[in-house]
């Protein structure tokens, strides 16, 4: 497939300041989850930075819908992977603004990184599935890229261990679990996507 022709079906990247590489990016207020959380005061997506400045310029935003509703396009993975591969970038960020819409969205993503075997990706994310996709997700290509130190402490933190707000942390542990994590992953040490 030629890189004109996918952009067709996936709509453009993004090219985010603060990362190394590109991006793609959907609309923050479609969020399942983060549309929710967003009215929650202390919660992660309390605040949320993708519902405020350049993001809600009216080109970005429609850039976003447009790729919103390329997710569903039957080539949108092979798409995607010709269009990252043509970029010739170390890195790529998944949803630096919006998350990931369902299961099949999430599939499609895992099986673009499968081709591209070359890049690590940023994913970070609010939404999680079964075990089964959560135990797929580190057998992927995928790799969680973090600064190396840290002046303040990881945002997780303030979910599960924050002593002002035991409510918030038995909150956030419930919905872990109820998505079908274990105990035993959530303290495994492995980044919570």
């Amino acid at each position: 497939m030629k890189v004109i022709d996918a952009l067709k079906i996936t709509g453009s990247l993004s090219k985010p300041s603060k990362m190394p590489g590109w991006a793609y990016g959907l609309p923050a207020k479609e969020c399942k989850t983060g549309s929710r959380l967003v009215k929650i005061p202390g919660s992660v997506c309390y605040d949320c930075y993708a519902l405020k400045g350049c993001y809600v310029f009216k080109v970005v935003q429609a850039a976003q819908y447009k790729r919103l509703a390329a997710i569903r396009h039957e080539l949108w993975t092979g798409a995607m992977a010709t269009i990252i591969n043509s970029k010739k970038s170390k890195y790529f960020r998944w949803h630096d603004s919006g998350d990931v819409q369902d299961e099949d969205h999430l599939l499609k993503i895992f099986a673009v990184c499968k081709l591209t075997p070359t890049l690590s990706f940023w994913f970070k994310t609010i939404r999680l599935f079964t075990n089964l996709l959560y135990n797929q997700l580190f057998k992927q290509t995928i790799i969680l890229i973090m600064p190396k130190k840290r002046k303040k402490s990881f945002r997780s933190q303030q979910w599960f261990n924050n002593p002002k707000n035991p409510d918030m942390t038995a909150l956030y542990l419930e919905r872990y679990l109820n998505y079908g994590l274990t105990r035993k992953e959530l303290q495994s040490g492995n980044p919570i996507l």
